[in-house]
């Protein structure tokens, strides 16, 4: 009877690796080339000789869209002898060579080559978790929880070692463990599958993120609902998976207990008609397993008994560990996935129209080297065609209108405002001097009551921006926000230092 585990100590491990002296360095194409000669070696009865291996290295070279047109035939050949060595170096091939064979014919040929345990070990790995990426969570869980209602129907019978052996351990040791590994290497399939849409995020955000948005958005909504998917299923068959585990448990310590009470009423029989008078289950298992089997046979049930016990806590730990990871991964996307929102709303909020005006003035400036078509569109003005009712006021107006309620027309102001403006401003584009806007304003607010600020300001900007562009503007630079007056009034203006000829 054998461990359903295997233990080995830390320590012999060490020892074993250092002794070997173990050393893999496999790049991208190394690992191909590695795959490619497994693939030969099981679906050919060829040996592996060099030519064969050079003949697959460039096979390899080829399919990994390298420019494997430019090599010579000698050049490839000598990387990929220098390939074969390493491999042979780090234990991954085994040479042999034909000098000392009996045939001449043989003797005179080029070494041959076969992978070793490790190789296939590695080789394995890459071709299993190609196979099993494509068996949703949902298609494992399916046939776990097929094995595990098929072992719960067989623990309500009765049998031998090999019985047990065979119906319950077997299958509980080879398929249902097995499976549940399979569904722990697919969740760590699915860890490296965020890891890589995180890194898809970040690399748009940092790169283009006005354009990649709404990718980014897509790439979230898309792998939560995955998620989400995925922790619904795990739940739903973690409990089911959970409850069968418990029920073999259960049935197979109900067979333990009925050993044990075989072995307490041969040692005092009277305790039948007395202590275990009213569990006639229990007493109808042990008079079964006194008639029907012999002391070694129980010796070997209380051995398995013992094996499944033991295995049925080790699935337990691995289902636990399955079915938490699918929350965790959930609570953690879910953060992910409101820092990313939140990033992205912050940068709109605060952004507003800063992207389309560096972008205009970027194509401005650079027109000249990159033309460009400018296509606008002008909404139609709707005519209002009502008339208001005008009310009628009996009457004369007579007398004169009195000093105080005097008033000069809004369009008189407006033309003497323009004018003084165009008397300051003049000067800056006569000596091609820099013109700052809000220090000026500043001064100028400063001899103007506060009731007409509003109007010299606004007048003052129109004024100065037709006479002149700033090359900071141009550039797409941010203007700051500057006080104009004491009422802590804002201008946002650059400095204006170029003026047309």
């Amino acid at each position: 009877m054998e461990s359903s585990q295997a233990n080995f100590h830390l320590n012999d491990l060490l020892e074993w690796v250092n002794n070997n002296g173990f050393s893999i360095n496999l790049s991208s194409d190394r690992i191909g080339f590695l795959l490619a000669i497994h693939t030969f070696q099981r679906t050919s009865t060829s040996e592996l000789s060099e030519e064969i291996l050079i003949d697959l290295y460039r096979q390899v070279l080829a399919q990994q869209n390298q420019n494997a047109s430019d090599l010579t035939e000698a050049t490839s050949a000598a990387r990929a002898n220098k390939i074969i060595n390493d491999m042979v170096t780090q234990k991954l091939l085994n040479r042999f060579s034909l000098d000392f064979a009996e045939d001449p014919d043989v003797a005179n040929q080029s070494s041959i080559y076969r992978l070793s345990p490790l190789a296939i070990g590695i080789a394995d790995n890459y071709i299993r978790q190609k196979e099993f990426s494509q068996v949703g969570l949902s298609v494992q869980l399916s046939m776990v929880a097929k094995e595990m209602n098929e072992i719960t129907q067989v623990c309500t019978q009765r049998g031998d070692y090999s019985f047990w052996r065979t119906n319950v351990y077997a299958p509980l040791r080879y398929s249902v463990a097995e499976i549940f590994d399979l569904i722990d290497y697919r969740q760590r399939e699915l860890d490296e599958d965020q890891h890589q849409i995180k890194q898809q995020i970040s690399e748009l955000l940092s790169q283009n993120w006005a354009a990649a948005i709404d990718k980014c958005k897509d790439l979230l909504a898309s792998t939560g609902d995955t998620l989400r998917e995925l922790q619904d299923t795990l739940s739903s068959a973690g409990d089911k998976l959970q409850a069968q585990l418990i029920t073999i448990y259960y049935a197979v310590n109900h067979h333990i207990e009925a050993l044990n009470t075989l072995a307490i009423l041969q040692n005092e029989p009277e305790l039948k008609n007395t202590l275990f008078r009213d569990n006639v289950e229990l007493l109808a298992l042990v008079e079964a397993y006194q008639t029907e089997y012999t002391a070694e046979d129980l010796i070997d049930l209380e051995a398995i008994f013992a094996q499944i016990n033991e295995l049925i806590g080790h699935l337990q730990t691995k289902l636990d560990r399955i079915i938490s990871w699918g929350q965790q991964s959930i609570d953690l996307w879910i953060g992910f996935d409101r820092h990313i929102h939140k990033f992205i709303r912050n940068t709109i909020d605060l952004d507003k129209n800063r992207v389309f005006s560096t972008r205009l003035r970027r194509s401005v400036s650079e027109y000249l080297q990159q033309p460009f078509f400018l296509t606008y569109v002008e909404q139609e003005r709707i005519l209002d065609m009502r008339v208001e009712a005008q009310d009628l006021v009996e009457g004369e107006e007579i007398g004169e209108i009195p000093e105080a309620l005097t008033y000069e027309s809004y369009d008189n102001i407006q033309e003497q405002i323009a004018q003084a403006m165009q008397m300051v401003l003049t000067p800056f584009k006569q000596k091609q001097e820099p013109l700052d806007v809000a220090f000026i304003l500043r001064n100028i607010l400063r001899d103007n009551p506060l009731a007409i600020h509003f109007d010299v300001a606004r007048i003052f900007v129109e004024q100065a921006m037709r006479l002149g562009v700033s090359a900071d503007e141009l550039a797409g630079v941010q203007a700051l926000w500057q006080d104009v007056n004491e009422q802590h009034a804002q201008v946002q203006a650059h400095v204006i230092n170029r003026y047309p000829a």
